[in-house]
């Protein structure tokens, strides 16, 4: 099974680069997308994010639709998926690297342990790795700076 991901790329000298939300077709991921942009464009809400260290925001560009993560374990029932993160810190750069999507909370633990390994020459900078769980179709806000905020 496929799902989208739908992430904010922000500045590496700002914040890590925003999910928005992980949606089980393309239709659903391309509706939170203009809804998202909308707010916006339409001026019903400020842009948190419209200045950011080191980048010119092109609303439209920063917003994307990822179809190409590794989706493990997962059935069309489940209501939740598992993101694997990491999170690191290289010469003031904040950056977020996502791995993998999961259908359940153990599956995703056993992957960061793999990935762990796996990546640990790629890797030498200080960070961490995280799972967060997050529901399925859903727009989550990006305006607020509380780590994990969008994590269930």
């Amino acid at each position: 099974m496929k799902l989208f991901l739908l992430k904010r790329d922000i500045s590496q000298y700002t914040f890590p680069d925003i999910l928005l939300g992980c949606f089980t077709n393309l239709e659903k991921a391309q509706n939170a997308r203009r809804e998202y942009l909308a707010q916006y464009q339409l001026g019903k809400r400020i842009d948190p994010w419209k200045e950011q260290g080191n980048k010119t925001v092109v609303l439209d560009d920063d917003v994307e639709i990822i179809d190409s993560l590794p989706v493990i374990d997962f059935n069309d029932t489940e209501k939740t998926v598992f993101v694997i993160n990491f999170y690191f810190d290289g010469w003031g750069q904040v950056m977020r690297k996502i791995f993998a999507l999961c259908g359940t909370q153990e599956v995703a633990q056993e992957r960061l342990t793999k990935i762990q390994i796996e990546s640990s020459d790629e890797f030498q900078v200080p960070g961490c790795f995280r799972v967060g769980e997050i529901f399925l179709d859903k727009l989550y806000p990006d305006d607020n700076l509380q780590d994990g905020y969008w994590w269930k």
